[in-house]
């Protein structure tokens, strides 16, 4: 990894513009350019339209005032939140410089300056015949003095002889940086936050109802939104949302249109503790091409034994008047199961969108729902609701409702649960009360899983039905 001993810079001296119109130290040497290839890279992507870029380079310095121009840094950097370490080396000053080598911008360089130019050869006018000339406006088109003569041509019939040091091919990042060391390649750390990525994790589970267990693949999603490619660097995720000021620096939009591209399988990421987040680090080198959402597989398990759960939630009534109905209602199907070593887990599990998939009676496999978790620390539960079970329902009636005081009641209620699965099933039948109250009677008994929440484990056998029944003391 890239070393971490950090020299944090100050603040972005300005606009772009600004720092490309100043004028620069005359005792500084021209702009070195250190192209991206051959570059150590390391991305960091966080949940929140971020990422940490670090990356070494080498460069030849020379002792004193030094120019770098920096390629391939990525287009939606955060300028003010830039880093440089290297041994004896001091940053100066910096700007961000979008490309500037243009046609227009060629043409306009070599105003006055010697060119070559394609002309129709008399002979023949389909072949072109190179011409040596001056360039010497480009008022109505480029107009050239070839021979003696002065021609309007098109500006694709020019030829130049070299690029110009002022124009640059590719976005740089330009510093200015003091040395106290000369003669010997230097290694310089540089570290920065951009904008325009992100990453989210994926699961695609199957469920096989006959053995109980789930086959799981996590996915880990990595978006970048930017028109910047980056080749071959070392990716690793934080899971959580850190603490941010807002960004006086323009965010690159997010694009609709991004290139989906092949899940990449992988070994297993190693996962580690980052302050109060969880920090994956991807094993291998990973490409990651503009505009575009590439998928890298995350976490695989098999055999993870699940429980699956049918509930009945907002069916039983806090109050009401004898013989008054609630339902029939379908009961909520979820799959539950803890993120254990024992069920082939056991690390955390960063939030994301659950899909699961399940076999059809009549062949092949169909989605029986989709579930949004939160981050799942290790050992802990992993509830997946689905949706709702077609043949499982269930009706509540009151039975009997009788003022106490007017602060208290006494309600009576029966809960018929329907099973008309081929299978016997429990359901679970919860009732949400004010906290202070006293159960005086049950069918069977309950649990309370907060004050005021009670739960019935009702189990019914295969196509037939279950009552449940209550009395109640309510004070309030």
């Amino acid at each position: 990894m890239l070393r971490r001993n950090l020299l944090l810079t100050a603040a972005f001296l300005g606009s772009v513009a600004a720092a490309a119109a100043a004028p620069q130290d005359a005792s500084a040497q021209e702009a070195q350019t250190l192209a991206a290839e051959g570059r150590d890279l390391a991305i960091t992507l966080y949940n929140q339209d971020l990422a940490f870029f670090e990356e070494r380079r080498g460069a030849d310095l020379s002792e004193g005032l030094n120019r770098l121009a920096l390629e391939g840094v990525a287009s939606s950097i955060q300028p003010q939140t830039l880093y440089l370490d290297a041994p004896g080396v001091a940053l100066v000053s910096q700007s961000y410089q979008p490309a500037t080598l243009s046609r227009g911008s060629l043409v306009e360089a070599f105003l006055g300056e010697e060119v070559a130019v394609l002309l129709p050869s008399p002979e023949d006018r389909e072949t072109l015949e190179r011409k040596e000339g001056r360039l010497l406006s480009l008022s109505g088109g480029p107009l050239v003095e070839v021979e003696g003569e002065l021609l309007f041509v098109a500006p694709e019939s020019l030829r130049f002889p070299e690029q110009p040091e002022n124009l640059r091919g590719k976005d740089a990042l330009l510093l200015e940086v003091e040395s106290s060391d000369a003669g010997r390649v230097q290694d310089l750390e540089v570290g920065y936050l951009a904008s325009g990525f992100s990453w989210q994790a994926d699961y695609v589970a199957r469920y096989d109802e006959e053995s109980g267990e789930l086959g799981l693949a996590a996915l880990a999603s990595l978006a970048n939104n930017t028109p910047d490619s980056f080749e071959e660097a070392a990716i690793s995720l934080v899971a959580g949302d850190i603490s941010r000021v807002p960004d006086a620096m323009p965010v690159q939009p997010m694009r609709s249109d991004m290139v989906m591209a092949e899940a990449a399988m992988a070994p297993m990421p190693k996962q580690e503790s980052a302050g109060e987040y969880h920090r994956y680090v991807l094993p291998g080198r990973v490409d990651l091409p503009a505009q575009s959402l590439k998928q890298v597989t995350f976490l695989t398990a098999e055999s993870v034994p699940v429980s699956k759960r049918y509930r009945l939630e907002g069916l039983v009534m806090q109050g009401g008047n004898r013989g008054q109905v609630s339902g029939p209602m379908s009961a909520a199907t979820a799959l539950i199961f803890d993120n254990s070593e024992a069920n082939n887990l056991g690390q955390a599990l960063p939030g994301g969108s659950w899909r699961v998939y399940g076999e059809s009676a009549a062949g092949g496999r169909l989605l029986l729902g989709e579930a949004s978790q939160g981050h799942i620390p290790a050992d802990g539960e992993v509830e997946l609701t689905l949706g709702r079970a077609f043949d499982v329902r269930g009706e509540a009636a009151v039975t009997d409702f009788k003022r106490i005081t007017n602060r208290s009641y006494e309600i009576a209620q029966s809960v018929t649960v329907t099973n008309a699965k081929d299978i016997a099933v429990e359901v679970e039948v919860v009732g949400v009360f004010p906290p202070d109250l006293r159960v005086l009677s049950e069918s069977q008994g309950h649990e309370a899983e907060a004050a005021g929440r009670l739960v019935w484990t009702v189990p019914v056998e295969a196509g037939s039905e279950t009552e449940l029944t209550f009395r109640l003391l309510v004070n309030y």
